[in-house]
């Protein structure tokens, strides 16, 4: 009898993963809670978690909790393990303190939960640690979650974990670990049919990709989890995806683009239960309107970033421009008192966080700014290891070399280059001398596109174009635009064409 139920369960599930398939997630969430209804035994517990998951994706997850008993110890460990770990995943997605206080009940009672409630419990452990500011317990939490859910969770469960613990990895700089984990789920994902988050690994892969300055990449992959998020219905991440194309739209310089999924954001949080807005998506937004308003309305907006920056220190790991950003603009807008206390805020977080090379860099990147130490900027140059980061630190050096005040009397840290004009009589190619991207660059300057429409052309931010050149014009020995024209850089000279690094 009992075999004959269970067969029946997987049969439904399956029924539900069908209608989910073809885009029916009303449907599936209507005949799956008619399902779930009937269903009073242990052994149904693999239907009802897979509801819940479905509902979790579907941006519903407040919805989802209602009526799940979490406040009462033993309630909680009665409940069979994956519907309670779905529980807790679930807290976590609508409001992440009651999720990290769900956690923390389940761990105290170490001999009474189950291997599925730890990996729960870990994430939401990890998730709260990561809004505070902490790396190093978030990535541990999330190390162990992440390497336990395939053995310990149900398949529908198992992308989570791993998604969540990735996008940290990234953000915190492990690119490389990061992109691994995304690829594995993404095989898990197509392997066992999980069709609530086949939306899910493009989603995180767009940060991760976006962190790493692979701008093109990352609106495309971002593109593609909204697609995919639209057809299943599966809107959880979709606030997610949209943040990264208005972030990756603002580094081109493309405002009305970056306003439109900013918008497009606003209309979808009316309707989902997410994690939203996040931190990052705040920063975006912020980001916007300052670049978008009249200088008489910068010293108010500054005043709100500022608030960002000190309510959700998160931003200042996810975004390592974010506090130098802000130490600049409060100097040139006379907040001189925001600039300083941006600073020691960062300060504080990259003293809490020692090793956490762009966040420490970050910090002395603010401090070089507000003391307006020129070697202190030189530095961060050579030690960001997040492109953006670099090329603003770049783009700050190059201000402070402009200000004869500031750096009259000043020793930089390593000798300035001996700038030559460019034999092009040589047999050389200079083209050997450039990577595939520079190459790109060097390319469209010479064909007389502006910064600001190379940066638009190959869809990278105008600060690393700048980066780039500066780079280029180093290597070329040349310290002008129509140098580099000399040089014979043009596409229509070109014997093949560059492709991205």
């Amino acid at each position: 009898m009992e075999d004959a139920i269970d067969r029946t369960r997987v049969q439904e599930v399956e029924a539900l993963k069908l209608l989910v398939g073809q885009g029916f997630n009303r449907e599936a969430t209507l005949l799956g809670t008619s399902l779930a209804g009937a269903a009073t035994g242990e052994g149904d517990y693999g239907l009802r978690s897979f509801l819940f998951d479905l509902q979790v994706m579907n941006g519903c997850a407040q919805q989802a909790l209602e009526g799940l008993d979490l406040e009462g110890a033993p309630a909680v460990v009665s409940l069979p393990g994956g519907i309670t770990a779905a529980a807790v995943f679930g807290l976590t997605i609508a409001d992440r303190k009651s999720g990290a206080a769900a956690a923390k009940k389940l761990l105290d009672k170490p001999d009474e939960i189950t291997p599925a409630q730890s990996v729960a419990s870990w994430t939401a452990l990890s998730n709260a640690a990561w809004d505070q500011g902490n790396l190093s317990s978030a990535l541990c939490w999330g190390r162990y979650a992440a390497e336990a859910a395939t053995s310990e969770l149900p398949t529908h469960q198992r992308p989570y974990p791993q998604l969540t613990f990735a996008r940290k990895l990234g953000e915190a700089g492990a690119i490389s670990e990061a992109e691994m984990i995304v690829d594995k789920v993404r095989q898990e994902v197509k392997l066992f049919d999980i069709v609530a988050h086949a939306a899910a690994p493009d989603i995180i892969h767009s940060r991760i990709l976006l962190r790493a300055g692979s701008v093109r990449a990352a609106e495309e992959a971002a593109r593609r989890g909204v697609e995919v998020s639209r057809k299943r219905g599966t809107k959880m991440l979709l606030p997610f995806a949209l943040t990264v194309l208005a972030q990756a739209a603002l580094r081109r310089g493309d405002h009305d683009e970056s306003r439109r999924y900013l918008e497009t954001v606003q209309d979808e949080l009316q309707v989902v239960s997410s994690p939203f807005p996040s931190a990052l998506y705040r920063w975006v937004q912020f980001r916007h309107q300052y670049e978008t308003a009249s200088s008489e309305d910068h010293t108010e907006l500054l005043r709100a970033g500022y608030r960002i920056a000190i309510e959700r220190p998160a931003v200042l790991i996810k975004e390592p421009t974010s506090g130098p950003w802000l130490v600049r603009a409060a100097i040139s807008t006379g907040l001189e008192g925001i600039a300083l206390q941006v600073s020691k805020t960062l300060t504080g977080v990259s003293e809490k966080n020692p090793g956490y090379v762009n966040l420490q860099t970050s910090a002395k990147h603010a401090a070089s700014l507000l003391s307006k130490d020129l070697a202190g900027v030189v530095g961060c140059i050579a030690t960001y290891t997040d492109p953006e980061a670099q090329s603003h630190a770049s783009t700050d050096l190059q201000d402070f070399l402009a200000t004869s005040s500031h750096t009259a009397g000043t020793v930089l840290p390593v000798p300035a280059p001996q700038i030559q004009v460019l034999d092009t009589s040589e047999d050389l190619d200079p083209r050997e001398l450039l990577t595939p991207m520079e190459l790109r660059i060097s390319e469209r300057v010479a064909d007389g596109l502006t910064n600001k429409e190379v940066a638009s052309e190959i869809q990278i931010s105008h600060h690393t174009v700048n980066f780039h050149l500066r780079k280029i014009y180093r290597k070329l020995e040349i310290r002008s635009r129509a140098q580099l024209g000399a040089a014979a850089f043009n596409r229509s000279t070109s014997d093949q064409p560059a492709t991205d690094i």
